[in-house]
């Protein structure tokens, strides 16, 4: 792809879920137990919800696509909120994705829009700290980030930076995936 020759690279899915690929001085990081990046079930907040892997607080379950439809999917129907994620659902709870929070949350709907500073913040939290640990050239990411675009992308560079260190975020591009 468009980072061929790239020798220190993090791939994070973003999609139901979160992980990495780390490609650190060319080859693939596979750890001890084959378990390297699983960047996912990082921790942000001991006292967070509860994330599915048994853990608190979660990367994962602040801006993993499956965690966050369903967090947000709980919070309207007990709170009988209004909002254009649920018309984005077609009204249907059960139909409440990923997709139809983005689509609110381009429509300028309030309630879509305070999650969407949450769910930037700890985004920006958990790539800052795969960038201090692991210093890449490039972030690369997926699903999510290639259907957001710069709507997340450009938020997410500039947040990022409250959590990593200057010269490490300056030597990092973040991009979206282009396969």
């Amino acid at each position: 792809g468009s980072c061929r020759g790239t020798r220190d690279l993090v791939y994070l899915t973003m999609s139901t879920g979160l992980g990495a690929g780390i490609v650190s001085d060319g080859p693939l990081v596979q750890g001890a137990a084959d378990l390297a990046g699983e960047v996912g079930h990082h921790v942000l907040d001991i006292r967070g919800p509860p994330c599915p892997c048994g853990q608190r607080g979660c990367l994962e379950i602040y801006c993993g696509g499956m965690n966050v439809a369903n967090r947000l999917r709980a919070r309207i129907v007990q709170d009988h909120i209004r909002t254009a994620i649920l018309d984005e659902a077609g009204g249907d709870a059960a139909a409440i994705d990923f997709r139809a929070f983005l689509a609110a949350v381009k429509k300028g709907d309030p309630f879509a829009l305070e999650a969407w500073e949450e769910y930037l913040e700890r985004l920006a939290q958990g790539v800052g700290t795969v960038i201090m640990f692991l210093n890449p050239q490039v972030i690369l990411m997926g699903t999510i980030a290639i259907h957001a675009g710069d709507f997340l992308l450009g938020p997410l560079r500039d947040r990022v930076k409250r959590y990593a260190w200057a010269p490490s975020v300056e030597a990092c591009r973040i991009l979206p995936s282009a396969l």
